[in-house]
């Protein structure tokens, strides 16, 4: 197959192009790039100098090459372990021409100050073995191949990598682009090796799907400080499949990052995604104390969250008097391994029972709201805590809340109430035979007395509220 590619800086164009100097290749004593008996000036390209490799030529670089750019036409080149090849120039055309032949990059290319919108110009076989610096420039495959096991680095927000042919990735894709850039328009078949968003922070877009094997790393930055974060951002067509990304998490800035915080690490525009990373790496982070990091896998993007570590992270727990019911309310911020909630009431504080059970949402890292009604509260104070289970047969209890219930019938009522602390019993089902029980409004007992006449005085007690109860049966005071 023939092949043509074009490494220059300054001006260069498919046909009849002027240049500051075309330098055509004769290869009349070796393949070495820099003898100068090797061209057909009697001295290699320079800095304003265009070089020119025709069909069946072989040239290898191996120093430092400082060019306007070179065209392949048919021809083999080679850049060695040692060889750096330098576009400098400010060119109309692409840095690097390659319409036919094959093109193999075992050192540097570095790819700078080239006005052309295609600085490397694919239509051939082109192999990168070694570094690709593209800066805010862009690599262009038209119908050839592009093979990568080294590193492309598109260094800045305006860096492109475009594609119609192909491109098969085991070594480093870095990118640093907007939406509307730096996308790799074709699928791409990436068989291991680094997908590096970078140049801190950055995107690196997909346009129409991606075949990703082997064990390839997702090296994706955050930046608390910023409220930013690498990201791989899919969109156009084609599928998306993540299960062979190894993801390394790492923090650019020093700001210290709190339970809650969390960063979009991929996103799509319609397409979607399939399945979940195949590991996430997340030990170069500082996490606050009991908190670890939560993969959430939504439609359309996938974050990652610092979550609490503890079993189930309790925000809300209350009860209240509904009706005939004791209506209780809890809230988790997020939830590790949860089996549920089993519901324990007490009339004393002492002795619990189980009355419920709430089933949990294993986990999460979501808020969840839960709701339990019990029935058949007692009369008078009633206590209840949560047993909080884990899959794995752990358990953890809440703090205990409580709630003094009165039906819609007590079996007696007070009057005058509220009083001055002067109260008469009235309306009672059966003779008072034994003391009542004062209790102040948090449920501790203030004192016991036996009714006088059925009037009870309690004006040496403070204003405020209080329960008076008779047997199991209770009713609000109020000394005012």
């Amino acid at each position: 197959m023939k092949k043509f590619l074009l490494l220059f800086c300054t001006g260069l164009f498919f046909t009849s192009i002027s240049f500051a100097a075309n330098i055509t290749w004769t290869g009349a004593t070796s393949t070495d790039w820099s003898i100068g008996s090797n061209w057909d000036s009697g001295a290699k390209p320079g800095m304003s100098d265009y070089a020119i490799l025709g069909p069946g030529a072989t040239v290898n670089i191996s120093t430092t090459e400082t060019i306007q750019g070179v065209r392949v036409n048919g021809a083999t080149l080679t850049i060695t372990g040692t060889g750096v090849l330098n576009c400098t120039q400010g060119s109309a055309n692409p840095g690097i021409w390659h319409s036919a032949g094959t093109v193999t990059n075992n050192g540097i290319i570095n790819i700078a100050m080239i006005t052309h919108d295609a600085d490397i110009q694919i239509q051939g076989t082109f192999t990168n073995n070694g570094v690709i610096n593209l800066g805010d420039k862009r690599i262009n495959v038209i119908s050839g191949s592009l093979t990568n096991s080294g590193t492309i680095d598109i260094g800045n927000a305006t860096g492109t990598f475009a594609l119609q042919g192909s491109i098969t990735s085991t070594g480093t894709i870095k990118g640093h682009s907007t939406n509307s850039t730096g996308a790799i328009a074709t699928a791409v078949h990436i068989s291991g090796g680094t997908l590096a968003p970078g140049n801190s922070l950055g995107q690196l877009s997909f346009r129409n799907g991606s075949n990703i094997t082997g064990t390839v790393t997702y090296n994706a930055e955050i930046d608390k400080g910023a409220s930013a974060n690498d990201f791989l951002y899919f969109f156009g067509t084609g599928t998306y499949d993540i299960s062979s990304l190894d993801v390394v998490v790492t923090q650019l800035d020093a700001t210290a990052l709190a339970v809650g915080d969390q960063f979009m690490i991929v996103q799509s525009a319609g397409v979607g995604y399939s399945n979940t990373f195949n590991s996430i790496d997340f030990s170069a982070l500082t996490l606050p104390a009991n908190s670890t990091l939560s993969v959430i896998y939504n439609a359309n993007d996938v974050t990652i969250k610092v979550v609490s570590t503890l079993p189930v992270k309790l925000s809300h727990f209350a009860v209240n008097e509904k009706g005939n019911h004791a209506f209780l309310e809890w809230q988790t911020a997020s939830e590790i391994n949860n089996k549920g909630f089993e519901v324990q009431k007490s009339t004393d504080g002492q002795n619990w029972k189980n009355i419920g059970f709430v089933e949990g949402r294993g986990t999460s890292a979501e808020i969840n709201n839960y709701t339990f009604a019990d029935g058949h509260p007692a009369q008078g104070i009633n206590y209840y805590r949560l047993k909080q289970m884990d899959f794995d047969g752990k358990y953890e209890y809440s703090t205990v809340i409580e709630l003094r219930f009165e039906s819609e019938f007590t079996g007696f009522d007070i009057f005058p109430n509220p009083s001055n602390g002067v109260f008469h019993i009235i309306n009672t089902k059966d003779p008072i035979t034994s003391p009542v029980k004062v209790f102040a409004a948090k449920g501790k007992l203030l004192t016991e007395l036996m009714p006088l006449a059925n009037s009870i005085d309690l004006s040496v007690l403070p204003k405020g509220v209080y329960y008076l109860q008779i047997g199991n049966e209770s009713k609000k005071l109020i000394i005012h």
